[in-house]
């Protein structure tokens, strides 16, 4: 079976947009634990932010662009369920077109790839660090002990390797 020639590309591509986002998000305090997912660990909650490629449930990719979808998340390290809710900010339509956030470019020729990834980082700082700082000052998630020690399902949900 022929693979699409666009597939190579696309992975490619988001290979190396999550290389540089990486490096955007570790000036930010979060590091990378799963092949999409990064995590930064504060006193009481644990941030989350993921990236996903639209269409991916799709199967192959078509039309030669990357389209990004980013959401973030917010979870108590005493948290034992084993999936991830996806509770924050998320870059849908009404959101990426209000803030004018372009998340997308062209595979091959990479055309809108500086601006995808300024305005990937630009959603980090304006929609989701308010929303983790005010999530970190709820009572909800405060833990009274003020430690974070991440129950062993959280540990595997965010692919966390602490010793």
């Amino acid at each position: 079976m022929a693979t699409n020639p666009l597939t190579k590309l696309t992975q490619k591509a988001f290979n190396d947009a999550c290389r540089d986002f990486t490096v955007a998000l570790k000036e930010r305090g979060f590091s990378k634990t799963k092949t999409r997912m990064w995590v930064r660990i504060n006193k009481q909650t644990i941030d989350v932010v993921t990236l996903f490629r639209e269409g991916s449930s799709y199967g192959a990719p078509s039309g030669g662009t990357l389209d990004i979808r980013l959401n973030s998340a917010i979870r108590s390290p005493a948290e034992t369920t084993d999936y991830l809710a996806l509770n924050g900010p998320q870059s849908d339509v009404a959101r990426t077109r209000s803030g004018k956030y372009h998340l997308r470019f062209r595979v091959e020729s990479r055309h809108m790839y500086e601006r995808c990834m300024t305005d990937l980082i630009r959603f980090v700082d304006s929609e989701c660090e308010p929303w983790f700082i005010e999530m970190q000052h709820s009572e909800a998630t405060l833990d009274k002990d003020g430690l974070c020690d991440p129950s062993v399902e959280t540990q595997k949900v965010l692919g966390l390797r602490l010793g």
